[in-house]
Protein backbone atom coordinates (compact mmCIF):
# COMPACT_ATOMS: atom_id res chain seq x y z
CA UNK A 1 0.00 0.00 0.00
CA UNK A 2 3.19 2.15 0.03
CA UNK A 3 4.91 4.51 -2.05
CA UNK A 4 7.91 2.95 -3.87
CA UNK A 5 10.61 5.14 -5.81
CA UNK A 6 13.35 4.86 -7.43
CA UNK A 7 15.25 8.37 -8.96
CA UNK A 8 17.72 6.01 -11.30
CA UNK A 9 16.94 2.57 -11.85
CA UNK A 10 14.44 0.32 -12.08
CA UNK A 11 11.17 -0.13 -10.24
CA UNK A 12 8.49 -2.38 -9.18
CA UNK A 13 6.03 -3.24 -6.20
CA UNK A 14 6.74 -6.55 -5.91
CA UNK A 15 10.23 -7.29 -7.35
CA UNK A 16 12.26 -4.23 -9.13
CA UNK A 17 15.17 -6.55 -11.03
CA UNK A 18 14.99 -10.16 -11.53
CA UNK A 19 17.64 -12.35 -13.47
CA UNK A 20 16.72 -15.82 -12.43
CA UNK A 21 12.88 -16.39 -13.68
CA UNK A 22 9.95 -17.41 -10.97
CA UNK A 23 6.75 -17.95 -10.85
CA UNK A 24 4.38 -14.84 -9.45
CA UNK A 25 0.89 -16.11 -8.75
CA UNK A 26 -1.68 -14.31 -6.84
CA UNK A 27 0.49 -10.89 -6.40
CA UNK A 28 -0.96 -7.65 -5.97
CA UNK A 29 0.25 -4.13 -5.51
CA UNK A 30 -1.60 -0.71 -5.03
CA UNK A 31 1.10 1.41 -4.45
CA UNK A 32 1.86 4.46 -6.50
CA UNK A 33 5.13 3.16 -8.13
CA UNK A 34 7.89 5.32 -10.06
CA UNK A 35 11.09 4.93 -11.38
CA UNK A 36 13.50 4.08 -14.69
CA UNK A 37 12.13 1.08 -16.17
CA UNK A 38 9.07 0.08 -13.64
CA UNK A 39 5.97 -1.84 -13.52
CA UNK A 40 3.22 -2.70 -10.19
CA UNK A 41 4.65 -6.12 -9.96
CA UNK A 42 8.47 -7.09 -11.55
CA UNK A 43 10.13 -3.72 -13.06
CA UNK A 44 13.06 -5.37 -14.94
CA UNK A 45 13.26 -8.91 -15.58
CA UNK A 46 16.80 -10.38 -17.37
CA UNK A 47 17.24 -13.91 -19.31
CA UNK A 48 14.56 -16.04 -17.85
CA UNK A 49 11.56 -17.17 -18.00
CA UNK A 50 8.63 -15.31 -16.02
CA UNK A 51 4.95 -17.33 -15.05
CA UNK A 52 2.62 -13.99 -14.08
CA UNK A 53 -0.75 -15.72 -12.32
CA UNK A 54 -3.72 -13.58 -11.57
CA UNK A 55 -1.18 -10.77 -10.80
CA UNK A 56 -3.03 -7.37 -9.93
CA UNK A 57 -2.02 -3.78 -9.98
CA UNK A 58 -4.08 -1.34 -8.70
CA UNK A 59 -1.35 1.68 -8.17
CA UNK A 60 -0.22 4.11 -10.73
CA UNK A 61 2.91 3.63 -12.73
CA UNK A 62 5.29 6.01 -13.67
CA UNK A 63 8.03 5.45 -15.24
CA UNK A 64 11.19 7.37 -17.52
CA UNK A 65 11.34 4.02 -19.70
CA UNK A 66 9.59 0.37 -20.57
CA UNK A 67 6.55 1.07 -17.80
CA UNK A 68 3.79 -1.59 -17.04
CA UNK A 69 1.39 -2.56 -14.43
CA UNK A 70 2.83 -6.21 -14.02
CA UNK A 71 6.16 -6.26 -15.58
CA UNK A 72 8.11 -3.06 -17.11
CA UNK A 73 10.76 -4.82 -19.60
CA UNK A 74 11.88 -8.62 -20.49
CA UNK A 75 14.12 -9.45 -22.69
CA UNK A 76 16.32 -13.21 -23.62
CA UNK A 77 18.37 -14.86 -26.29
CA UNK A 78 17.43 -18.22 -25.19
CA UNK A 79 14.99 -20.45 -27.47
CA UNK A 80 13.79 -21.75 -24.50
CA UNK A 81 12.41 -19.26 -22.49
CA UNK A 82 8.68 -18.26 -22.54
CA UNK A 83 7.18 -15.90 -20.55
CA UNK A 84 3.13 -16.75 -19.21
CA UNK A 85 0.39 -14.09 -18.14
CA UNK A 86 -2.69 -15.97 -17.39
CA UNK A 87 -5.80 -13.73 -15.85
CA UNK A 88 -3.24 -10.57 -14.98
CA UNK A 89 -4.97 -7.17 -14.24
CA UNK A 90 -3.79 -3.69 -14.44
CA UNK A 91 -6.15 -1.30 -12.88
CA UNK A 92 -4.75 1.86 -12.43
CA UNK A 93 -3.02 4.09 -14.70
CA UNK A 94 0.65 3.33 -16.05
CA UNK A 95 2.76 6.35 -17.93
CA UNK A 96 5.49 6.25 -19.43
CA UNK A 97 8.03 9.30 -20.43
CA UNK A 98 9.47 7.50 -23.39
CA UNK A 99 9.19 4.16 -25.10
CA UNK A 100 7.07 1.57 -24.04
CA UNK A 101 4.10 1.79 -21.84
CA UNK A 102 1.13 -1.38 -21.85
CA UNK A 103 -1.12 -2.21 -19.01
CA UNK A 104 -0.29 -5.74 -18.92
CA UNK A 105 3.97 -5.17 -20.21
CA UNK A 106 5.97 -2.48 -21.40
CA UNK A 107 8.52 -4.34 -23.24
CA UNK A 108 8.69 -8.23 -24.33
CA UNK A 109 12.15 -8.79 -26.07
CA UNK A 110 12.76 -12.16 -27.13
CA UNK A 111 14.26 -14.42 -29.69
CA UNK A 112 11.71 -16.69 -32.04
CA UNK A 113 8.92 -17.53 -28.98
CA UNK A 114 5.63 -18.11 -28.43
CA UNK A 115 4.93 -16.33 -25.06
CA UNK A 116 1.26 -16.26 -24.29
CA UNK A 117 -1.31 -13.71 -22.47
CA UNK A 118 -4.58 -15.39 -21.61
CA UNK A 119 -7.70 -13.19 -20.27
CA UNK A 120 -5.12 -10.47 -18.99
CA UNK A 121 -7.26 -7.09 -18.89
CA UNK A 122 -6.32 -3.04 -18.78
CA UNK A 123 -8.93 -0.97 -17.06
CA UNK A 124 -7.16 2.45 -16.74
CA UNK A 125 -5.33 4.81 -19.30
CA UNK A 126 -1.74 3.96 -20.60
CA UNK A 127 0.11 6.76 -21.84
CA UNK A 128 3.03 6.94 -23.60
CA UNK A 129 5.41 8.51 -26.24
CA UNK A 130 6.25 5.55 -28.71
CA UNK A 131 4.48 2.01 -28.91
CA UNK A 132 1.33 2.29 -26.15
CA UNK A 133 -0.85 -0.21 -25.93
CA UNK A 134 -3.30 -1.77 -23.13
CA UNK A 135 -2.09 -5.16 -22.99
CA UNK A 136 1.57 -4.88 -24.47
CA UNK A 137 3.70 -2.41 -25.76
CA UNK A 138 6.06 -3.85 -27.54
CA UNK A 139 5.92 -7.29 -28.39
CA UNK A 140 9.55 -9.04 -30.39
CA UNK A 141 9.53 -12.82 -30.83
CA UNK A 142 5.83 -13.83 -31.07
CA UNK A 143 3.16 -14.23 -28.77
CA UNK A 144 -0.42 -15.74 -28.72
CA UNK A 145 -2.93 -12.92 -27.24
CA UNK A 146 -6.40 -14.70 -25.92
CA UNK A 147 -9.79 -13.19 -25.26
CA UNK A 148 -7.65 -10.42 -23.48
CA UNK A 149 -9.43 -6.99 -23.03
CA UNK A 150 -8.81 -3.40 -23.09
CA UNK A 151 -11.11 -0.67 -21.19
CA UNK A 152 -8.81 2.16 -20.92
CA UNK A 153 -7.78 5.02 -22.89
CA UNK A 154 -4.78 4.83 -24.74
CA UNK A 155 -2.26 7.66 -25.61
CA UNK A 156 1.11 7.52 -27.99
CA UNK A 157 2.29 10.77 -28.12
CA UNK A 158 4.30 9.66 -31.55
CA UNK A 159 4.39 6.00 -32.97
CA UNK A 160 2.23 3.07 -32.30
CA UNK A 161 -1.17 3.23 -30.45
CA UNK A 162 -3.38 0.13 -29.58
CA UNK A 163 -6.11 -1.61 -27.23
CA UNK A 164 -4.00 -4.96 -27.08
CA UNK A 165 -0.30 -4.65 -29.08
CA UNK A 166 0.58 -1.44 -30.13
CA UNK A 167 3.87 -2.88 -31.58
CA UNK A 168 4.69 -6.52 -33.10
CA UNK A 169 7.65 -6.95 -34.81
CA UNK A 170 9.70 -10.15 -35.81
CA UNK A 171 8.02 -12.94 -35.11
CA UNK A 172 4.44 -14.76 -35.58
CA UNK A 173 1.77 -13.65 -33.49
CA UNK A 174 -1.62 -14.65 -32.79
CA UNK A 175 -4.94 -12.83 -31.71
CA UNK A 176 -8.01 -15.16 -30.62
CA UNK A 177 -11.01 -13.44 -28.68
CA UNK A 178 -9.40 -10.16 -28.20
CA UNK A 179 -11.32 -6.99 -27.63
CA UNK A 180 -10.93 -3.06 -27.25
CA UNK A 181 -13.57 -0.90 -25.83
CA UNK A 182 -11.75 2.24 -25.25
CA UNK A 183 -10.57 5.35 -27.49
CA UNK A 184 -7.37 4.85 -29.20
CA UNK A 185 -5.21 7.68 -30.12
CA UNK A 186 -1.66 8.51 -31.80
CA UNK A 187 0.37 10.57 -34.55
CA UNK A 188 1.29 7.23 -36.52
CA UNK A 189 -0.12 3.69 -36.56
CA UNK A 190 -2.81 3.33 -34.14
CA UNK A 191 -5.17 0.15 -33.95
CA UNK A 192 -8.26 -0.85 -32.70
CA UNK A 193 -5.89 -4.17 -31.85
CA UNK A 194 -2.57 -3.91 -32.56
CA UNK A 195 -0.91 -0.13 -33.74
CA UNK A 196 2.04 -1.57 -36.06
CA UNK A 197 3.15 -5.27 -37.55
CA UNK A 198 6.65 -5.28 -38.44
CA UNK A 199 8.42 -8.51 -40.55
CA UNK A 200 11.47 -7.18 -41.98
CA UNK A 201 12.48 -10.54 -43.50
CA UNK A 202 8.90 -11.00 -44.90
CA UNK A 203 8.38 -14.60 -43.82
CA UNK A 204 6.12 -14.22 -40.43
CA UNK A 205 2.00 -14.48 -40.52
CA UNK A 206 -0.10 -12.80 -37.72
CA UNK A 207 -3.45 -13.80 -37.19
CA UNK A 208 -6.20 -12.44 -36.10
CA UNK A 209 -9.70 -14.66 -34.74
CA UNK A 210 -12.65 -12.98 -33.64
CA UNK A 211 -10.99 -9.84 -32.58
CA UNK A 212 -13.47 -6.51 -31.85
CA UNK A 213 -12.54 -2.83 -31.66
CA UNK A 214 -15.58 -1.00 -30.00
CA UNK A 215 -13.67 2.36 -29.26
CA UNK A 216 -12.46 5.26 -31.28
CA UNK A 217 -9.06 4.64 -33.24
CA UNK A 218 -7.14 8.31 -34.35
CA UNK A 219 -4.09 8.91 -35.67
CA UNK A 220 -3.14 13.00 -36.59
CA UNK A 221 -0.65 11.88 -39.22
CA UNK A 222 -1.12 8.44 -40.95
CA UNK A 223 -2.33 5.23 -40.21
CA UNK A 224 -5.49 4.25 -38.45
CA UNK A 225 -6.91 1.27 -38.08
Amino acid sequence: YGKVTSNSSYAGGIVAFSEGGGNFTDNYNSGEIRGTVTAGILGYNEDDAIDFTESVNSGLVCGTKQSGGILGYTGTRSNDKKYIFDKCENNAEVISQGSYAGGIVGELSTDNLEHSFVGCKNTAPVTGDISTGGICGKNEGGANFTDCVNTGAIISKRTCAAGICAYCVDDSSKFTNCVNEADISGVQSSGGIVGELGDKDHDKVFTFVKCENKGKVTATELNAG
